[in-house]
């Protein structure tokens, strides 16, 4: 299961001039593949993280018609997850 939001907005020429939190949707996938990309960086909260975070994971699923930023996730018992050697 993953909870996770995209910022919707379609507003012509929009700019990031309000609160995101007003913009966002949220949506689950319950269960099926997704695919994760993250990344992790204790010295850029804020750059490439949400501010106050470390870590920032996007993902891809229902067959690639659904994408957006993770908020929660829970990994089933079949899940792999790849990670790079330090």
């Amino acid at each position: 299961m993953v909870n996770y939001h995209i910022i919707s907005n379609l507003d012509p020429g929009y700019r990031v001039d309000r609160p995101h939190r007003e913009l966002m949707r949220f949506f689950t996938i319950g269960e099926g593949p997704v695919v994760l990309l993250g990344v992790h960086s204790e010295d850029h909260a804020g750059v490439f993280t949400h501010h106050g975070a470390s870590t920032h994971i996007h993902l891809v699923g229902g067959g690639g018609l659904r994408s957006g930023h993770v908020d929660e996730l829970t990994l089933g018992p079949k899940s792999v997850v790849h990670l790079p050697i330090p």
